[in-house]
């Protein structure tokens, strides 16, 4: 009892809705071999189920009341994460038959149509991802994270335009995500309407400091509009967060030749530093 009030203070003060635990006791219940009688309490892995079961009913019961419980965790966003994971880095094609397997047997499920189209993203079957994505869309047409991997692809196929629109209305309706800024900052670049793109890149690095690639685009749009020292500079972390330290280096000294203001100069020297002694000893520091 102890083991399970400290296990529901910890999940509730994540922010993790207790009613999981009740989930994962019923399933040990369903595949408990020995009953009490076969196997003492005190010799099980998870003794008493039954009885944890209860108190644990009841002491949910009793916050629900007080209103003290976070919400329960949407399984939709952990399963679209999965997704994700697994088309990055799983095995390109047992991925598309998995997915394409679901396809076959749910060809009308939005979802469906969609992870299938983000595995043929990966495989670079533009056209056939488009035509997925499209279907998955019509019939979840404000769902924000298909808007963007359809106007990723867009992109990728070098229609821009379409990209655009797409990018554009994700942004007008909700706070973008990282991945939004950032394909909308490329696709503005593509489209050579620099301060858009700047903006985008600028907003991205605020919100996100570790999204490295942004770094590298803001300071490709500053130096096409003429700042070779604040191109140099984010295009200097750049290269330091990818422990490209003679990259680095060479920026940063270029950024200090064009920068007047000494508080930025101090911050680039600072950056030097780092990446010049991570040259001369190129094991990584500490802290």
């Amino acid at each position: 009892m102890q083991a399970d009030q400290i296990g529901l203070k910890v999940l509730t003060e994540a922010g993790y809705n207790p009613s999981g635990l009740l989930e994962v006791l019923r399933k040990i219940r369903s595949k408990t071999v020995f009953d009490s009688e076969q196997f003492p309490t005190y010799l099980r892995t998870h003794p008493a189920v039954e009885d944890r079961l209860a108190y644990i009913d009841s002491w949910i019961a009793t916050e629900q009341a007080a209103d003290r419980l976070p919400p329960p965790v949407d399984p939709a966003e952990f399963n679209r994460i999965v997704t994700r994971l697994r088309v990055a880095y799983g095995d390109e094609n047992q991925v598309l038959d998995n997915y394409g397997a679901l396809l076959r047997k749910n060809p009308d499920d939005p979802m469906a149509n969609y992870h299938y189209g983000l595995i043929l993203t990966r495989l670079d079957r533009r056209e056939e991802a488009i035509k997925y994505l499209k279907k998955a869309l019509a019939r979840r047409a404000f769902d924000p994270y298909i808007l963007r991997d359809l106007a990723k692809v867009y992109f990728l196929d070098g229609q821009l335009v379409q990209a655009q629109k797409l990018l554009q209305g994700i942004e007008t309706g909700r706070a973008a995500d990282p991945d939004t800024l950032f394909y909308s900052g490329r696709t503005y670049l593509e489209l050579g309407r620099l301060p858009e793109a700047t903006g985008r890149f600028k907003t991205l690095i605020e919100k996100e400091p570790t999204y490295r690639q942004a770094y590298f685009f803001l300071g490709k749009c500053l130096s096409e509009q003429g700042n070779p020292g604040e191109a140099a500079r984010y295009l200097g972390i750049f290269y330091l967060r990818g422990r490209d330290y003679r990259n680095a280096v060479m920026q940063f000294q270029r950024a200090l030749a064009h920068t007047q203001d000494a508080d930025r100069r101090r911050e680039i020297e600072e950056m030097l530093k780092i990446a010049q002694r991570n040259l001369k000893d190129p094991r990584p520091e500490k802290g």
